[in-house]
């Protein structure tokens, strides 16, 4: 998520830096080829992470984290020792949660990033190469000016004709605007941020300083509904709309900020997002923001997820559910579908399948507009089929998170031991930073959800510890890869 005037910024940094490798002797993992754009892994060159227990200016926990990343404007920099460094903006999700909500405040956590890329090929011993450095918090405010709160959104209160999900406050009559975090998006035109939440699904506009602007509200498909009406609540799927915590869990910008697009997690009810085995078709939504305060729904695609076999269900194939989006172009994104229940700290230490991969909406039917945006009208009935009038995006696999042979270079695996090295369950978050090798080469970072599960919590000046007794901690990554299409205008955005 961050804009750099790439061609320009690239040739400066060259002359004034180290020399850093170049993509055209690097080594290869992988390359793909969708569309006319060829995508190429390199291959990690640097993971970290931070503690369970770390806590932030508020005395409160630092946890799920890894929910959604953005990088500030210009601030990603390679300095003269051949690191780099920038500005990270990080979205918790709705608090600790394990054993039910909490009144967890809405915030944005700070921190200046540095990567000390690893290029090498012999496997080091510790996962130290990116250390994150905690700055500051930014609460958001609702429309009526009070902090928000992770609470079930079992409320509903309006403003300005607007339904929000709400929840009282604990010991109160107050209600406050109830989010659900996953994605977040940098503006590049004045520095505001743009938020996705699971209990609408809505998207936020907060000014930089947290305070509240306004919500896109989706069409009427998306709403969740019970019994005929309205209702937000994460604790039951409802009976048509987004499934209970399958909400926009992708948000991404276009490199010159006009369009905003959310990528749900899985199926809506309707088009089969109860079922595990039947919830790969998921929709994606572009809003025209070049006027912010009045945005337009102009595009909104079927996304056909993908499928694995999971040797430990009844039922397969299962679903490869969403957890991010990142803009590439007008017609190209990447999203990170992913099993869930293995990695570390779960029962099973090893994943069976987190990808990043590519989507292209080239060929894809606009729906936007259609009958399809009411929830009578699903695009597949339970998740059966697709309607032979819609044509999907399709994936294709890029970087694949659980290689070891990669892994291993950077002091960290998948499955085996199951410690602080093997891999995080949760991976949520993707955002492209163009490094000095090339107007092409990208390093692609992404963040794990570590739920707040920690023996030496806190939270509103009260301690806890999770019942798992674990201390699980935040992971982060970087790829290096390189991208031959980047949205043209030479701005980057994520």
């Amino acid at each position: 998520m961050l804009r750099l005037t790439v061609a320009a910024a690239l040739v400066s940094r060259a002359l004034a830096a180290p020399a850093a490798a170049s993509s055209s002797s690097a080594p290869v993992v992988n390359t793909v080829t969708v569309g006319s754009t060829t995508f190429t892994n390199h291959g990690l060159v640097g993971a970290g992470s931070l503690p369970s227990n770390a806590r932030d200016q508020f005395g409160d926990t630092i946890g799920g984290i890894g929910s959604a990343i953005a990088f500030d404007q210009s601030s990603f920099t390679l300095n003269a020792d051949g690191t780099y460094s920038g500005v990270l903006y990080t979205q918790p999700d709705r608090g600790w949660n394990t054993e039910g909500t909490v009144n967890y405040k809405g915030r944005i956590q700070q921190f200046n990033l540095t990567l000390n890329p690893y290029y090498g090929s012999a496997d080091q011993s510790s996962a130290d190469q990116i250390t994150l450095a905690y700055d500051k918090s930014i609460l958001y405010t609702g429309p009526d000016g009070i902090e928000t709160t992770g609470l079930d959104a079992a409320e509903i209160y309006t403003s300005n004709d607007v339904d929000y999900p709400a929840a009282y406050l604990p010991g109160t009559d107050t209600l406050a605007l109830a989010l659900d975090l996953e994605g977040l998006v940098h503006d590049p035109r004045d520095g505001s941020f743009w938020v996705s939440d699971e209990y609408g699904p809505y998207i936020y506009h907060f000014e930089s300083d947290g305070t509240f602007i306004s919500a896109i509200v989706p069409p009427a498909a998306y709403i969740p509904v019970i019994n005929k009406k309205t209702n937000f609540t994460g604790t039951t799927d409802p009976d048509t709309g987004r499934s209970a915590n399958h909400g926009f869990e992708g948000l991404s910008i276009s490199s010159n900020g006009t369009y905003i697009y959310a990528l749900l997690q899985a199926a809506l009810v309707q088009d089969g997002g109860t079922h595990a085995t039947r919830e790969e078709y998921t929709r994606m939504v572009q809003y025209d923001i070049s006027d912010a305060s009045s945005p337009q729904l102009v595009g909104e695609y079927v996304v056909v997820l993908p499928q694995f076999e999971d040797p430990d269900e009844s039922k397969n194939p299962r679903t490869g559910e969403s957890s991010e989006l990142h803009f590439i172009n007008d017609h190209q994104f990447l999203y990170l579908p992913r099993d869930s229940g293995r990695g570390q700290g779960q029962s099973n230490s090893t994943s069976i399948f987190r990808n990043a991969e590519i989507f292209d909406i080239s060929s894809a039917t606009n729906i936007a507009g259609s009958k399809y945006d009411e929830a009578k009208n699903p695009v597949a009935k339970d998740g059966d089929s697709l309607e032979s009038k819609v044509t999907p995006a399709t994936g294709t696999p890029f970087v694949d998170y659980n290689d070891n042979s990669q892994l291993n270079r950077v002091g960290l695996h998948n499955g085996g031991d199951n410690d602080s090295t093997d891999l995080d369950e949760k991976w949520e978050s993707l955002a492209l930073v163009p490094t000095s090798q090339g107007s092409n080469d990208y390093f692609l970072f992404t963040m794990s959800d570590n739920d707040f599960i920690t023996q030496d919590g806190y939270l509103n000046g009260e301690q806890y510890a999770d019942d798992s007794g674990l201390n699980l901690p935040t992971q982060i990554l970087a790829f290096w890869v390189t991208i031959s299409d980047v949205e043209s205008g030479v701005e980057l955005v994520n």
